[in-house]
Parts: structure tokens; C-alpha cells; sequence
């Protein structure tokens, strides 16, 4: 078993998306209503399973349906 290392220069930034209400103006960080850890591993089990397009578009819907949490997203 192996190991990535990832070394940033020290004036590297970090950064997160938002999702903004254009209505509201009230704003999330989009981690915090979408579960990006494992909309990645659905993603990865969509993509080599190798169906059709129609059925992996399917799915990719069904896991962001599942991965989202609505409840915590900027309301509106």
C-alpha cells in the first residue's frame, strides 16, 4: 500500500465554493450541503460500472439527491 504526498508552496490559498442566493443574498459553503466525500466515491462506482449514458446520468442525479442535505444550503 502506497501513500500521496501533496506539499504546497507557502502562499498557496484555499478556497471553497459558495452557493449564493441570488433573492436573499444568503450564502453557504457548498461542503456544508453537499457531502463531497462520498459523492466522489459514487461518482467513481458510476463511472466504472461503464453503462450507458442515459443510466449514468441517471445515477449521478440519484447521487446528488443523495449526497444533498437541504436543510443546511442558503434558504430560498
Amino acid at each position: 500500500m502506497g501513500f500521496a504526498l501533496l506539499r504546497l508552496p507557502p502562499n498557496c490559498g484555499v478556497g471553497t465554493a459558495l452557493m449564493i442566493n441570488k433573492e436573499t443574498k444568503e450564502w453557504a459553503p457548498v461542503p456544508r450541503f453537499l457531502d463531497a466525500v462520498q459523492l466522489t466515491k459514487d461518482v467513481t462506482d458510476i463511472t466504472d460500472a461503464a453503462r450507458g449514458k442515459t443510466f449514468s446520468n441517471f445515477m449521478m442525479a440519484m447521487a446528488l439527491l443523495k449526497n444533498y442535505k437541504p436543510f443546511q444550503g442558503p434558504k430560498g
